[in-house]
């Protein structure tokens, strides 16, 4: 190949990684402004606009005010003018003629934008039909991605491949390992902040569930664990279960009188303290036993806590059930015994939870740092074969220009010379995978340590998970 052709084209194979690595530093900042959209559902109440920042309002009008996605068209042309019906004045053909752009317009007048977009809505903004629209612009953005960058990495394979006699451009590798290595962290990225979106709709559904039927909150769950395994809109692949962790997680959530006994929380995060507040608990499924089991002994607690409560007035009749036990202070001690044991119990049930959530975790882990390191060992291999290199010309020139050797010819200390230079090109290249494979080995063997102990001694190990931990909201 000509160097004027080969110069071309791995130029073009630059500006394409360069292209890509700008696309996906500005859609990861678009997606933090599409998830700013969640605070849109307001329950049908308006908004505290003081609690909003400027650059919040700001991101509502650039992705939502501006977005037909969001900013909906309602009630299409009038068959006599010609004209959009039912417009408020800042819908998106209203902004659109006005030219008006976030960056140049006060606080005051965005919190009138946007205020126009709820009330045209009553205030009342159904949270999934939201948290759709938002996957529906996060998906359109990213889903081919992926594509675009196995194109460019084919690219490359095709010119080395035409250049033949083992032609390789390191720093163009290089350039694309750093581009799959962005590829990867934005497309994590992307199911965190879809599951962020979806599980902040489910939390503000279940919150207003209060009253609502058993089938009726059923319904509502199955509908967000349906979006996490709902195909993209731009018909590729799972746009938010790509890997199998990721979850909803409804730890923390208002679940005061939600019934879930007709529910099934299968592939949901729940603690116990955040389950104990809803009704049906006996009868929901796909929980961890242990952790049901200490949301209804959370339930037991807040009974005999009323009952402690009520005894500091107590009425004739509390006398008379106290006198079994010596008095009302005898009343009270039995049932502060009764309250700690009920909290000793839910220890001991969530450390067995604990113990078999981490025992997974970890395995899982140790496969995913598995798949990685396969990933990682031909940079891994090709820094030590160049180390030894580097190494052993450094040995020999050190040797035969010291006292006891026979000193070097001048072609002599060239080619070690260039050895050695050449070996550290390569071992600069490749020195990132080398350093991560051997952390991850030290990882793995930490990792597999931590399984044997607990599969030894049980709940009787307590150790910290990373990430959301199943009971770790307990508090006595």
């Amino acid at each position: 190949m000509p160097p004027e052709e080969l110069e071309r084209r791995t130029q073009q194979i630059v500006r394409s990684i360069e292209q890509l690595e700008q696309v996906m530093t500005s859609d990861t900042e678009r997606l933090k402004k599409v998830e700013t959209l969640s605070k849109l559902a307001t329950g049908g109440k308006k908004p505290d606009y003081d609690k909003l920042t400027d650059q919040e309002l700001r991101d509502m009008f650039d992705v939502g005010i501006k977005s037909t996605t969001i900013n909906n068209l309602p009630d299409g042309l009038d068959p006599e003018s010609g004209v959009v019906t039912n417009q408020h004045p800042h819908s998106v053909i209203g902004v659109m003629e006005a030219g008006l752009t976030s960056a140049t317009m006060s606080r005051e007048q965005l919190v009138t934008a946007v205020d126009d977009l709820l009330k045209h809505n009553n205030y009342n903004i159904h949270p999934m039909v939201l948290a759709e629209a938002q996957i529906m612009m996060i998906s359109a953005g990213s889903a081919e991605m992926d594509g675009k960058v196995e194109k460019v990495m084919f690219d490359n394979m095709n010119l080395e491949t035409e250049e033949g006699e083992g032609y390789k451009n390191e720093e163009v590798r290089e350039q694309l390992k750093q581009l799959k290595a962005q590829s990867k962290t934005f497309g994590k990225t992307v199911e965190d902040t879809s599951t962020s979106i979806v599980q902040g709709a489910l939390q503000k559904q279940l919150g207003a569930a209060q009253g609502k039927s058993p089938q009726e909150v059923s319904s509502i769950i199955e509908h967000a664990k349906g979006r996490m395994n709902a195909t993209d809109m731009s018909g590729g692949t799972k746009s938010l279960a790509k890997v199998k962790d990721q979850k909803l997680d409804l730890s923390g959530a208002n679940l005061k009188g939600v019934d879930l006994s007709r529910s099934d929380l299968t592939g949901l995060k729940i603690d116990p303290k955040t389950l104990s507040q809803a009704k049906g608990v006996e009868q929901v499924r796909g929980i961890d036993p242990n952790v049901k089991g200490a949301a209804l002994t959370y339930q037991k607690i807040d009974k005999l806590e009323a009952e402690l409560d009520k005894l500091k007035n107590p009425g004739i009749l509390d006398r008379i059930k106290a006198i079994r036990h010596g008095g009302i202070e005898g009343a009270k001690k039995d049932l502060i015994n009764k309250i700690d044991k009920a909290k000793e119990d839910i220890i001991q049930r969530m450390d067995s939870a604990m113990s078999e959530t981490l025992q997974k975790q970890n395995q899982e882990s140790i496969e995913k740092l598995g798949h990685r390191q396969d990933e990682l060992a031909p940079g891994d291999l090709a820094y030590r074969e160049a180390e030894k290199q580097r190494n052993a010309a450094a040995t020999i020139q050190a040797f035969a220009e010291g006292p006891l050797g026979d000193g070097l010819s001048k072609e002599g200390r060239q080619e070690l010379q260039t050895i050695q230079e050449k070996s550290q090109k390569v071992m600069n290249t490749n020195e990132k995978a080398h350093l991560e494979h051997d952390k991850n080995d030290l990882e793995i063997e930490a990792l597999k340590k931590n399984v044997s102990v607990r599969e030894s001694l049980g709940s009787k190990v307590k150790t910290e998970p990373e990430g959301p931990k199943v009971g770790t909201s307990v508090k006595m």
